[in-house]
């Protein structure tokens, strides 16, 4: 998945790491799409300004491929978005402590982003012009249900009982074909 992916993370991510973000969204009246979004931007930016220094050049945020190291930086800054607009709705020191908590778990992800190095690809498949569909009995067992690929506004419906249970399975999405680490400078003095 690329970083220009929309959604690059999901809700369920955001809960996964914070139980109580839901709540705390429909307490506070906070969209949690909309702050997703906000992060992706914000996140995106932030790794933009150092490609240069990373010497990446003709590079652009769709060439970008969302690692586990982004993905929990996207994670660690939605949260913080979403902790420091609850604070500022109510001024609630329990809200502090969490948009503290995620700012501080933010930049020890993206440090870790750029240590290990931002993942892009050369030839960049976004917004796909096809799918396809991997069905099966649990997560473990899915396979290839339609012999050719699908249009975007295609329906597809599963043949009941019958799903084919062989076949190819699905992949893990785009992967880098490069990783960008920051340059490691001593300072002599």
């Amino acid at each position: 998945m690329l970083l220009t992916d929309t959604p690059a993370i999901e809700i369920e991510d955001l809960a996964d790491h914070e139980t109580s973000i839901l709540d705390t969204a429909s307490t506070e009246g906070i969209n949690l799409t909309v702050k997703i979004g906000l992060a992706r931007d914000e996140v995106g930016l932030q790794m933009q300004s150092r490609f240069p220094q990373l010497g990446l050049v003709n590079i652009g945020l769709m060439n970008v491929v969302i690692t586990p190291a982004l993905r929990l930086w996207l994670i660690f800054h939605t949260l913080e978005i979403v902790f420091r607009d609850a604070y500022h709705n109510q001024l609630n020191d329990r809200y502090k402590a969490k948009w503290d908590e995620y700012k501080d778990l933010s930049t020890f992800a993206s440090g870790l982003l750029f240590q290990i190095g931002i993942g892009t690809v050369v030839d960049p498949i976004s917004n796909a012009a096809s799918w396809n569909v991997y069905a099966g009995a649990t997560p473990d067992n899915l396979f290839l249900q339609n012999p050719a690929p699908l249009s975007p506004s295609a329906s597809w419906t599963a043949p009941g009982p019958a799903l084919l249970t062989s076949g190819p399975q699905p992949g893990t999405g785009q992967q880098p074909v490069f990783l960008s680490p920051a340059p490691r400078i001593l300072l002599r003095g």
